[in-house]
């Protein structure tokens, strides 16, 4: 190379983000001075800045195998949930609960033996019931829903009233099952939603309203149910037991099963809808954040960019294209970033990586690395060439570029430009009509760059020039500054390690991420897929509050008939069941999950 080495021999080359240092060896003469750099950071292993690459030798064939296992055992889940052992067993259960409630009820059964059957049909029917009531108590949760109605059928039978026990339990036992298995049922699509796509299920879905008229409701019924009781007792009279009675049905009505289930199943339902459009949401908390969502911000490379740079110019001094072009790709050899796949590409380079002797990544500001004879070459931004001390006649680009330096002397420009990813601009427009009201790109970009790239997608509040660190101090900014019931989303490329994404009430993944709790994913990457995700989101959000009203009006007309004789506990019961049978496949279908037709 026709450079003047002189210039390379006293290169320090110092990081403020580390305590590393380029040290250039004392030469004893000037025709002695070697070409070399060594490093002073006994942390700069060799094996370890290696990739791992057994991680891709993985046989496709194997994951072939394993997805067409998977798909063959969600074949008829109907079907193979009732032959279950588990249903079964709890069948035979159940038959014989109500046949020793039967022969309790019948004239010629012995006393005695009455009270036997009545022990027996109680204790089979209300086995997994009584089961989970021992554990919340055990975890001081004094108003379970388990606990309720354990507390209300033992009460009944003991006041004379077996059959309601009986049945209230059985109600109790089926409407549980109900709840955790109509998914499974009816739906392939929003199985994989609560067990199938690697994200969690969190039953934390009563969120905001509804977790507070629930825990409201609750406690007020139980409270009337228990004060009713304590009147009758205290003053007695023929009709104390019937009261008694009347107090544990407002107990029965005052259990939240319908609320929590109803929630749960609506809330996988819209699970089930967004995985057939392409969307992944992780969990319930991402579908409530979404549907109160009123600002976004574009991260922009793989966002409102497809993410792939094609090189524009290369712009050398005192070199030739292709050796700026080498030396670009050497230092780059280890990066993933987009601009470092596309000076790899573009060169042609097949990287030697044993001529790498250290390689140190400047987070959002370039690469350095140390070839074999000593060369330092510097990959980065202007940031980067500043903090280095880079000489030259170094001219700002006013597009996206990187700049190139062997030691601190300045080689040469690789200028990049970055398409537009298709249906941004109308994904931008629908947010809008969503009920978005600030929407944000916020890049490394120089501002002309940013600016001109914003007004092309219809954006025009653009944060430019943003390092990892810029990027999270305006985040926070625009976090700690937006009104109590504003929610922030974060819409980023899910190669991106963004740190500030942490920081909003949502992060938008566009591609295939890796488990993520809080977030909408989006594997194939459509921008305009997000305001649908939006829409989704809303519906779930207005449907399970719909739901949850009408099943509070039933249980307000329970309570209410309770109080003046007309509903026992099984009616009771039997119109709570009836609810959310109707509401829950009311939102099933809504959705569209109608079960598949068998093949």
């Amino acid at each position: 190379m026709d450079m003047d080495t002189n210039e390379l021999n006293t290169a320090e080359l110092d990081s403020p983000n580390t305590d590393e240092t380029f040290d250039a060896p004392k030469a004893e003469s000037e025709e002695d001075a070697p070409f070399n750099v060594t490093i002073s950071d006994s942390a700069y292993n060799d094996e370890e800045s290696f990739p791992d690459f057994e991680s891709f030798m993985d046989d496709p064939a194997d994951e072939e195998g394993e997805e067409g296992a998977a798909d063959e055992q969600g074949k008829s889940n109907f079907l193979k949930t009732l032959s279950g052992s588990p249903y079964l067993n709890s069948a035979i259960r159940i038959l014989g609960g109500l046949v020793c409630l039967v022969f309790s009820l019948m004239g010629f059964v012995p006393d005695w033996v009455k009270v036997i059957l009545t022990i027996a049909a109680v204790a089979l029917c209300g086995i997994p019931v009584f089961f989970n009531a021992v554990k919340d108590i055990t975890n001081k949760n004094f108003i379970s829903e388990y606990l309720i109605i354990s507390v209300a059928a033992l009460l009944s039978a003991l006041i004379g009233h077996p059959a309601d026990a009986v049945l209230v339990l059985i109600l109790a036992d089926v409407g549980f099952m109900f709840r955790d298995n109509l998914m499974q049922w009816f739906s392939d699509e929003a199985r994989l939603a609560t067990d199938g796509a690697g994200f969690d299920n969190d039953d934390d879905v009563l969120e905001g309203r509804i977790r507070l008229v629930t825990m409201l409701f609750t406690p007020v019924m139980a409270a009337a149910a228990v004060l009713i009781a304590l009147i009758s007792l205290i003053f007695g009279g023929d009709s104390t037991a019937e009261w008694v009675h009347r107090g544990l049905t407002i107990l029965v009505a005052a259990c939240p099963i319908a609320t929590i289930a109803l929630s749960v199943l609506i809330y996988d339902f819209g699970k089930g809808k967004a995985l057939k459009s392409g969307i992944l949401f992780s969990d319930a908390k991402s579908i409530n954040s979404a549907a109160g969502l009123t600002s976004v911000i574009f991260n922009k490379t793989g966002t409102v960019t497809d993410g792939t740079y094609m090189i524009s110019g290369v712009y050398p001094v005192r070199l030739s294209d292709n050796q700026l072009l080498y030396l670009a790709a050497y230092a780059e050899a280890f990066s993933q970033h987009p601009l470092a796949n596309a000076i790899k590409s573009y060169a042609g380079v097949n990287v030697d990586l044993a001529r790498i002797e250290r390689h140190r990544e400047e987070k959002g500001s370039g690469n350095i690395v140390q070839l074999q004879g000593g060369i330092i070459v510097a990959v980065g931004n202007l940031e980067l060439m500043e903090r280095l001390g880079v000489r030259g006649d170094i001219t700002p680009s006013p597009i996206t570029s990187v700049y190139v330096a062997v030691g601190k002397t300045y080689v040469g420009r690789i200028d990049f430009e970055d398409r537009t990813k298709p249906g941004t601009r109308e994904a931008v427009s629908k947010l809008r009509k969503e009920g978005i009201s600030s929407v944000a790109l916020i890049t490394g970009d120089n501002t002309l760059s940013a600016t001109r790239l914003g007004k092309e997608v219809g954006i025009n509040e653009v944060y430019a020039d943003c390092l990892p660190r810029d990027k999270y101090e305006r985040i926070q900014y625009i976090a700690a500054n937006q009104e109590p019931d504003d929610k922030l989303g974060i819409i980023t490329w899910a190669g991106s390690d963004i740190e500030a994404a942490s920081l909003a009430d949502l992060r938008i993944i566009l591609g295939d991420a890796k488990q993520s709790t809080g977030a909408v994913i989006i594997p194939e990457g459509k921008s305009e897929l997000i305001p649908e995700a939006l829409k989704i989101a809303k519906s779930v959000a207005s449907k399970a509050k719909t739901g949850v009203i009408l099943l509070f009006a039933a249980k307000a007309l329970s309570v209410l008939f309770a109080l003046i004789g007309i509903f026992n506990m099984f009616a009771v019961a039997l119109l709570d069941t009836a609810v959310l049978l109707a509401t829950a496949l009311w939102a099933m279908f809504s959705f569209g999950e109608k079960k598949k037709k068998a093949k």
